[in-house]
């Protein structure tokens, strides 16, 4: 198989989750193209693979229809947790600058030029500058070749401290929660127990060293 036609299978796939997803979740073509700051023929060229989107319209495709990342990427099961409102093209825009300068810094990181990058991923050296600058969309297959020749995923470039990453933790948290025994999740609801929670969290932050100390202090006391 070439590169290009690795590109397009990957693209195909990724566009039948989302078109997938989209449907699962009740949401029409035109409302999420327009939650998108997109026209309806570009989502839709992206759900038949005709197109490859961009991680921030992908993030922000995923917001929409209250389906994580990893779910669209590779078709985990999810779980949907409260969301904000905010605006779509300036987050998109934004997005695509944090990616571009997290490529350059990785880039450099690697000790690679520009001219050396794109000859390893075969693209022009100006889709690689305009990508780190944040002036053009990313394609998906794209962002994770090149985040592979850097040593990363693509898991490195989601959005972290955005609206979206902090939806994507909050929903992350909550699957973790309810993974835990009942009795657990009994304990954490009871505000009456966030003081021994914050203790907890303030003994798993100690350094080895400080916390075998403090352990021993305490058998000291209870012997």
């Amino acid at each position: 198989m070439s590169e290009e036609q690795a590109f397009t299978l990957h693209a195909e796939m990724l566009g039948e989750r989302m078109r997938q997803a989209r449907l699962a979740n009740g949401k029409s073509l035109r409302e999420t193209a327009r939650a998108l700051g997109i026209s309806s023929n570009t989502l839709s060229s992206f759900e038949r693979g005709r197109r490859a989107i961009s991680l921030p319209e992908l993030e922000l495709f995923a917001y929409h229809i209250e389906t994580p990342l990893p779910f669209l990427l590779s078709g985990k099961p999810h779980t949907s947790t409260e969301k904000q409102k905010f605006n779509q093209n300036m987050m998109r825009t934004l997005r695509n600058r944090v990616i571009g300068a997290s490529l350059r810094a990785h880039r450099k990181d690697a000790g690679k030029t520009i001219r050396q990058l794109a000859d390893e991923v075969n693209m022009p050296t100006s889709r690689i500058s305009a990508y780190e600058r944040g002036e053009r969309p990313i394609p998906i297959p794209h962002l994770t070749v090149i985040a592979a020749v850097l040593g990363h995923q693509i898991e490195d470039y989601f959005d972290r401290d955005g609206p979206v990453g902090e939806w994507e933790i909050n929903r992350q948290v909550y699957d973790r929660i309810m993974e835990m025994p009942v009795e657990t999740r009994q304990f954490l609801a009871q505000s009456a127990n966030l003081p021994f929670v914050e203790l907890a969290k303030r003994f798993s932050e100690l350094p080895a060293d400080r916390l075998r100390s403090v352990a021993e202090g305490l058998l000291d006391i209870t012997i």
